[in-house]
């Protein structure tokens, strides 16, 4: 064998090792950078369901609005309200899950509220699967003339049509609600003393015969609306 085809082997077998180096490096880096791909792919699924369970914040005002409802309402007890409100929210979403039922609502609703809910159940079959309720607190609370409103949020969680596991906050208003007869007359509350007819919000003396009145949450309070925010 001549000196040239030694020399040409040597060439040929550099030229093999370096390609042989560079296939290596880059399988190396293509599976460096699928492991990197791979690491990322579970962080943001692990981010995705951290969020996916992690309960949206609500409202902080629920102290404070607290004292102002108290001002006005001395006999209004909060924590049965708010357990009232949450009672409600979880009947919705059973009777938008059943697809009826709203009879079990309308001692805390207003009519008006409840005819909108099987309106809405006659032309729409979403599930909300799993659902469950974290914390319901007072947002709000507002008094103009002859209507006082509770806002509350609360934040929840369900399984949209069975698709993934998601958070969202919602609001309920609370009203001070005086029913009305055939006639047009307040049957939502009367004087324990003389039977007269109390017709304002917040009334605490009977106009008739000056006696106090005590108004109890289930018949003075209603939820009239629930609706999604984020």
């Amino acid at each position: 064998m001549s000196g040239k085809d030694i020399a040409a082997l040597i060439i040929g077998a550099a030229f093999f090792i370096l390609a042989l180096v560079v296939v290596i490096k880059i399988a190396n880096f293509v599976k460096e950078v699928k492991q990197k791909a791979g690491r990322i792919v579970k962080a943001l699924d692990a981010a995705t369901e951290e969020n996916a369970r992690t309960p949206k914040p609500i409202s902080g005002s629920d102290a404070l609005m607290r004292k102002r409802i108290l001002h006005d309402f001395p006999e209004f007890n909060a924590e049965q309200a708010r357990q009232i409100v949450s009672g409600v929210l979880s009947q919705y979403f059973t009777i938008l899950n059943n697809g009826g039922g709203t009879s079990v609502l309308r001692d805390r609703c207003t009519d008006a509220f409840a005819d909108e809910l099987e309106a809405r159940i006659a032309h729409e079959n979403t599930k909300y699967n799993d659902f469950r309720l974290h914390k319901t607190a007072i947002s709000d609370y507002r008094r103009t003339g002859s209507d006082a409103v509770i806002t509350y949020q609360a934040a929840v969680e369900y399984k949209l049509d069975g698709k993934l596991l998601s958070q969202h906050v919602y609001e309920i208003n609370y009203i001070y609600y005086l029913s009305e007869n055939d006639e047009g007359e307040n049957i939502s509350l009367i004087c324990p003393n003389c039977g007269g007819e109390i017709s304002s919000v917040g009334q605490k003396v009977c106009e008739y015969c000056g006696a106090a009145i005590e108004a109890s949450i289930e018949r003075t309070w209603k939820v009239n609306k629930i609706v999604k925010t984020r």
